[in-house]
This record gives C-alpha cells, sequence and structure tokens, in this order.
C-alpha cells in the first residue's frame, strides 16, 4: 500500500512540475521564488505535518507542493514519513469504531428469552 500511496503522490507532484511552474513565478516573482526555495526544511516540515492529517485531499497538497520549489527528494521523504503514522491512525481509530457499532448492534437484536423465571435486564422478575 505505502508504495501505491507513494507513486499516486509523486505523480500528482510531478504534474504542476511539468505545466505549471512559469505561472508560479510569474506570480511570487523572483524575491518570493528565493524565500521559497530558502525554506526547503520549512516546506518539508509542512508536507509531513499536512500528511498527517486525514481531512486533507492528498492530490490537492501533492498538487500545490508541486507548484513550489520543494525538492522532489524532500517531498518524497516527507510523504513517505508521514503516510504510516497517518495509516496506521486511520486504521486503528476505524477498527475501534468499527468493533464499536458492533457490539452495539449486539446488544440492541439480543433475543429476548421465552422463560418467565429469567430476570429482566434491571434485575428482578421481568413480570413482576
Amino acid at each position: 500500500m505505502l508504495v501505491e500511496a507513494e507513486t499516486a503522490v509523486l505523480t500528482t507532484f510531478a504534474i504542476p512540475r511539468l505545466t505549471g511552474q512559469a505561472a508560479v513565478h510569474r506570480w511570487l516573482g523572483r524575491d518570493g521564488m528565493l524565500r521559497l526555495e530558502g525554506s526547503q526544511h520549512t516546506l518539508m516540515d509542512s508536507v509531513f505535518i499536512t500528511r498527517l492529517m486525514p481531512f486533507v485531499s492528498f492530490d490537492a497538497l501533492s498538487y500545490a507542493a508541486g507548484r513550489t520549489p520543494l525538492s522532489v527528494r524532500r517531498y518524497a521523504l516527507a510523504t513517505l514519513a508521514g503516510l504510516p503514522p497517518a495509516s496506521f491512525l486511520l486504521a486503528h481509530f476505524g477498527a475501534e469504531l468499527a468493533s464499536a457499532n458492533a457490539v452495539s448492534m449486539a446488544k440492541r437484536t439480543e433475543p429476548l428469552s421465552d422463560n418467565k423465571n429469567d430476570p429482566a435486564p434491571g434485575g428482578g422478575n421481568r413480570f413482576s
């Protein structure tokens, strides 16, 4: 799964690199591009932190990062480091939610006993 995810985000990262760098240069100007190029560490940290947020679109982040001067190596490393923890947390919380729903559903569908001597759920005889 990790290889496929990394391949997908690198592909989405490459699209604006191949098509849109001139627009970014025009928009930011020479000074803006120099500031971004000098902040490779900050851009890499931003990608890593954003990868840990499950509600941020991977495609949107990859495309946006591809529009910056962040190196492919740094982008790949930040993504590779951010994917496993996020995947683990999503899988863990998904499993917890699924097991909580299963327990809740099992309690709702418990059959009532036909034996009149069985105690009611709150204690005592159900028909008293």
